[in-house]
């Protein structure tokens, strides 16, 4: 009787273990390819706070120029991306330990964090329509200004060295402006590649610093884009393997509860169903 008992459970319990043991496959696999487009995004994560750093160096080499907002976007970049390496870093941990607690709580933060990404890659395109305007008015004031005013000067000579640009459209400008007595030339220093060279830089001072401003712009709105997507990838990955763990461990707890259920079964008939009476014989 004991033997027949042991084999009913082994039937019953047989296709449980290959169900159990298919749904561990799945979600282990899952897992491990949810960490490895976690790291991808945690790469770029790190590449996005290299860009924002090297973008707010070249926007405070030119800062006279600038609105205050260029600067605020590239350390609001760098902060951002600082949160969303330590998001990724914890959502690492939780797909790790597979705690649906810790993942629930990465889904929904990264979700917000990807949002304020998606106002950076909209707030840079649109500086990149107003870039030129802001620019022609403030470098015409600050070359305007460059005899009396000392910050103006500085910035217009870093300029012309830095960008190699004379100018606001070009050289010839320098003609145009009142020419200060303290000066030996109309013509700055700053515009020749070598005191000692007589031939001024040619190209404009606007022109140069406007494309040096919308390439760093469009750097900022590609890469975070391109980020973004990667992000919005490992979201999805993670709510699919948030469902697929839950189902994996109601699925657990179904058929443990059923496999208790089947022992008591089998227990039961095996005691009421296998003890019969033997009929009596009548003697003829």
């Amino acid at each position: 009787m004991t033997g027949y008992v042991d084999n009913f459970q082994r039937q019953i319990q047989q296709p449980t273990i290959i169900e159990q043991s298919s749904s561990r496959k799945i979600v282990s696999i899952i897992k491990y390819l949810i960490l490895f487009l976690t790291t991808v995004c945690l790469i770029l994560e790190i590449i996005t706070i290299i860009i924002g750093a090297s973008i707010g160096n070249i926007f405070a080499e030119f800062s006279m120029f600038l609105d205050r907002s260029y600067h605020s976007l590239t350390q609001f970049i760098i902060v951002l991306g600082i949160i969303m390496l330590l998001i990724v870093l914890y959502g690492c941990v939780g797909i790790m330990l597979e705690s649906m607690t810790i993942i629930n709580i990465y889904i929904i933060v990264y979700s917000v964090t990807i949002v304020m990404e998606i106002i950076i890659v909209v707030t840079a395109y649109s500086m990149v329509d107003n870039a030129d305007s802001m620019l022609k008015e403030r470098m015409k004031h600050a070359f305007l200004e460059f005899y009396n005013d000392r910050g103006a000067q500085r910035s217009i000579n870093h300029t012309q060295q830095r960008l190699q640009c004379c100018g606001f459209d070009s050289y010839s400008d320098w003609y145009s402006w009142p020419h200060h007595e303290d000066f030996e030339s109309s013509i700055p220093v700053s515009c020749f590649p070598s005191p000692h060279y007589e031939i001024p830089f040619q190209i404009g001072c606007f022109g140069r610093l406007s494309e040096l401003i919308t390439h760093s712009l469009n750097i900022i709105g590609s890469g975070t884009l391109i980020s973004i997507i990667f992000q919005v990838i490992c979201l999805i990955s993670a709510i699919v393997f948030l469902l697929q763990l839950k189902n994996y461990r109601k699925e657990t707890v179904s058929q443990s509860t059923n496999n208790g259920n089947s022992t008591n079964s089998a227990a039961v008939s095996s005691i009421f169903g296998l003890e019969t009476i033997p009929e009596e014989k009548t003697p003829i």
